[in-house]
């Protein structure tokens, strides 16, 4: 008898447990939709946050640099005397400062050749003197940050052209890098950007 009222009153009501079922389903997705944005949203001001404070650290840097190179322009240091951690930024700097990152065949026998280095010394000095793992880790990165530079400022670039002008070989290579570094695709960082400059 009791198990008769049950189901008479689930054939009854069927209809209302099953729309306010679907009503908290919607209502939950609908509530992970939003809490995505705004993640996206918190993570793409990160971004770009870190990048201008980067840019700005690195020209604040780079000033007594190049007071440095305006003196006596054509004297390199001795380069054989530094340690890994000296050389690793003096070849930063060279490589910031002429933006040779930008150039997809840029590699270690480019610095070896214009600076008469082994190729294990380069390699130190990337490996044990910064915190990045090789030379071509450390280009990657700058190349990743100047795309994301670029996704805010020129916004009428394509992501090819923006990939193309940041040294990638592809805009798939960019776009797969960008998003296992920042864990967002440049799309979404850009549209991110786009909303929080307007």
């Amino acid at each position: 008898m009791y198990l008769c009222t049950v189901i008479q009153f689930v054939r009854k009501y069927a209809y209302v447990i099953v729309l306010v079922l679907m009503s908290a389903f919607a209502a939950y997705i609908t509530y992970q939709f939003f809490a995505i944005r705004r993640k996206d949203a918190i993570l793409s001001r990160e971004i770009t946050d870190s990048i201008n404070y980067r840019a700005k650290y690195l020209q604040l840097k780079r000033q007594p640099q190049m007071n440095a190179e305006k003196k006596d322009k054509e004297t390199i240091p001795d380069l054989a005397k530094m340690s890994d951690a000296e050389l690793f930024e003096f070849l930063r700097v060279v490589i910031v400062n002429e933006q040779l990152f930008m150039d997809p065949l840029f590699d270690r026998k480019q610095l070896v050749d214009r600076f008469h280095l082994t190729k294990e010394r380069v390699g130190a000095a990337f490996a044990q003197g910064s915190h990045y793992a090789s030379l071509p880790e450390y280009v990657n990165e700058c190349r990743l940050e100047h795309g994301a530079m670029l996704l805010i400022s020129e916004p009428e670039m394509t992501i090819a052209e923006i990939a193309k002008t940041s040294g990638f070989n592809s805009d798939t290579v960019f776009m797969r890098r960008f998003k296992e570094r920042y864990t967002i695709t440049p799309t979404e960082f850009r549209k991110k950007e786009n909303k929080t400059t307007i």
